[in-house]
């Protein structure tokens, strides 16, 4: 048995932290699809729809192949209401 079991604690925090990391800006990312079905279903309006996601185009805008990627995955989510 482990003599310190605030090892095991603190080994548990940081992979929390490194999953949160890691899984929260992609959970951001991936959301644009479904967001942007909500805008154009007319659940959320367009304002909010871009302050949410000012900062992802921001970074769309200066990397073309994530804009690439995000706009085919839009597309993805909304192909079927165009």
């Amino acid at each position: 048995m482990d003599a310190n079991p605030r090892s095991k604690k603190g080994g548990r925090t940081v992979v929390l932290a490194v999953g949160l990391l890691v899984f929260l800006p992609l959970l951001y990312v991936l959301s644009v699809g479904p967001s942007m079905r909500l805008e154009m279903q007319g659940v959320i309006s367009r304002e909010t729809h871009n302050t949410i996601y000012t900062p992802l185009a921001w970074v769309c805008f200066r990397v073309p192949p994530l804009q690439s990627a995000l706009r085919w995955y839009a597309e993805f989510w909304v192909d079927d209401l165009l």
